[in-house]
């Protein structure tokens, strides 16, 4: 078996990704409380194995700005780890080519280099 999932098994993580997330959302509308009951619902997804519920409440967290819980999420996952580091990089440099002062030291060297 190469590992390949089909498109109905595919199809069958997202939904039970959605199920995890609706729960996450349910039991964090109120943002006061958020974080106490992310890290109830991470451990408690931790210790039960359900990566889909752990990654849920990963994602809140995100979400939220709730360094605590994302830390404690991938202290145990290296790879999703660096792939965070990058897509924060990735972002913070898209932000910095959007800002003012990057499009004006932009304009300033193009016309220095006469291009």
């Amino acid at each position: 078996m190469d590992g390949a999932l089909s498109a109905g098994e595919t199809a069958q993580i997202h939904q039970a990704f959605r199920m995890a997330w609706d729960e996450v959302l349910f039991r964090t509308h109120d943002p006061m409380g958020a974080q106490e009951e992310l890290m109830e619902i991470l451990d408690q997804a931790e210790r039960r194995g359900d990566g889909l519920l752990a990654r849920a409440a990963f994602h809140r967290g995100l979400d939220l700005g709730l360094d605590t819980l994302v830390d404690s999420y991938l202290a145990a996952r290296p790879k999703e780890a660096k792939a965070l580091e990058r897509y924060k990089a990735a972002l913070e440099k898209a932000n910095q080519a959007k800002s003012f002062e990057y499009l004006l030291g932009s304009a300033f060297t193009e016309q220095q280099l006469g291009r």
